[in-house]
């Protein structure tokens, strides 16, 4: 047997992320020796980011299993990662190593590690803030009158914003932002 990529190549969702989020990686592999390898085996999955292949447990981020493969015959594996929520932005480097452990006794072992060609971004996403709701105590007043009104302020994005202010205008007929009225504190959210 010998085990390595298919021609299709490997695959990957995309090639920017945030902290949080998965990875889906899909890697083909193909038997393209006389035999059948006669056991399973398995991909090991590494990211790191160094440009260079160190199929270290250090960096290892899972595996996959390859069934029993015929000669000629394709197997679809593939990871679907998670990256943890406080891996440091920068760039990284995904790495395979078909045959992982070398469990599987080939013709040619010297065909199984490979890298993605293109390097990964991983990026702290920016807090995104954002309206939730909000209410006026009543909708017709006199002038010299207190306005009173709640405001729901959510963050929808994936980073923490600090502790900010919103501003309240005052305008008939429009939204021009020419007549400040006021201002509340909102915490870190």
């Amino acid at each position: 047997p010998d085990l390595t990529l298919d021609s299709s190549g490997a695959q990957l969702n995309k090639y920017n992320f945030s902290p949080g989020e998965t990875m889906n990686i899909g890697v083909p592999v193909k038997n393209i020796g006389n035999a059948a390898p006669g056991q399973s085996s398995y991909v090991y999955y590494y990211l790191q980011k160094d440009n260079c292949c160190s199929f270290s447990d250090t960096y290892k981020i899972g595996q996959s299993i390859i069934t029993n493969l015929s000669p000629g015959s394709v197997y679809p594996t593939g990871l679907n990662y998670t990256l943890p929520t406080n891996i440091q932005p920068g760039t990284y480097y995904l790495y395979f190593w078909i045959d992982g452990g070398q469990v599987v006794a080939e013709s040619d072992e010297n065909n199984n590690g490979f890298k993605f060609n293109q390097a990964i971004t991983i990026q702290n996403s920016p807090p995104d803030l954002t309206q939730n709701g909000y209410s006026l105590t009543k909708y017709s007043f006199i002038p010299g009158e207190t306005i009173n009104s709640n405001l729901a302020v959510i963050n929808q994005g994936n980073a923490t914003a600090g502790s900010t202010q919103v501003y309240y205008y005052f305008d008939q007929g429009g939204c021009n932002y020419s007549n400040y009225v006021g201002q509340s504190s909102v915490k870190s959210l």
